[in-house]
């Protein structure tokens, strides 16, 4: 069988028990058996265009043009396909964002049945599902793909002459710059301007000891964070504060006070009682030299 460049499907596999999903059974229940058909209606649209269907004001008037017969006037049909989407049977994010009508399982029967087409081509917004590996007539585009060269070249050059682009060229650097890291030592490293924020808080030498605590705390523990300028604020510093408040104590323990002779309150620092005078006379000239 001959390869095809076609895109819509001539039919599709419609399940025996598609009436009895709970989908298509609440929205009958809402609107009666009108809504079941309004929803095989929509697929013959959407397979016949390949995955997706288009959905606004225009393709709601000709379907009711279509559905006339049957007494299904516009507002109905706006109604049930409002609650179609409600009710997931066609994605609500693709109809919110793209005003398009799809859903996943619509997504896998297309790529099922067109299996040996030539080419396949898919929009990437609108892809709800994983495309196999194996696919090789699957090539995906975006939706603002197709550009007009000679419009394109244009663009290009407005875009280098204007100034508001120009802006916003410099700004995308400058963020880049900042997040841009600095190794400061073999395990800490930070941006730039996080480094120059602890200086100008604690100055360099300060710093410096923060990124020496960490390095040794990461070398030894195999610790490691999403940000070590946050890991120095939030106890690295604390700890190096409390490293320069035990270098500011006292070289010497507070004296303590020698007990005082219970026997004599002149008696001496060993306990010793005076008896006399001339002993304490004695006793002083000795200490005194």
């Amino acid at each position: 069988m001959a390869r095809t460049n076609k895109v819509g499907l001539d039919f599709f596999s419609l399940d025996v028990d598609f009436y009895q999903h709970d989908k298509i059974k609440l929205v009958e229940a809402e609107f009666g058996i009108k809504g079941g058909y309004v929803a095989t209606r929509l697929l013959c649209k959407i397979y016949s265009e390949g995955y997706f269907y288009k959905w606004g004001t225009d393709e709601c008037l000709l379907l009711s043009l279509e559905m006339g017969a049957v007494g299904v006037s516009k507002n109905n049909i706006d109604e049930i396909v409002s609650g179609l989407v409600r009710r997931c049977f066609f994605d609500k994010r693709c109809f919110d964002s793209f005003g398009i009508l799809t859903s996943r399982r619509i997504q896998e029967h297309y790529l099922l049945a067109t299996s040996r087409y030539k080419n396949v081509v898919l929009v990437e917004e609108y892809l709800l599902v994983e495309i196999p590996s194996e696919r090789r007539n699957i090539s995906i585009k975006k939706i603002n793909a197709d550009i007009n060269p000679i419009n394109a070249n244009i663009n290009s050059i407005n875009a280098d002459i204007n100034p508001q682009k120009e802006k916003e060229r410099e700004k995308k650097k400058e963020t880049v710059k900042k997040q841009t890291k600095k190794v400061f030592s073999e395990f800490v490293a930070m941006a730039e301007e996080e480094y120059d924020k602890l200086v100008a808080a604690h100055g360099v030498d300060f710093t410096r000891r923060c990124v020496e605590v960490l390095h040794n705390y990461k070398g030894s523990s195999g610790k490691k964070y999403a940000s070590d300028y946050l890991a120095i604020l939030n106890w690295v510093v604390g700890r190096v504060q409390e490293e320069h408040a035990k270098k500011c104590l006292p070289l010497f323990p507070k004296a303590q006070q020698l007990p005082q002779n219970k026997h004599n309150p002149l008696g001496d620092y060993d306990g010793t009682p005076v008896r006399s005078a001339e002993e304490l006379k004695q006793k002083t000239l000795i200490i005194g030299g």
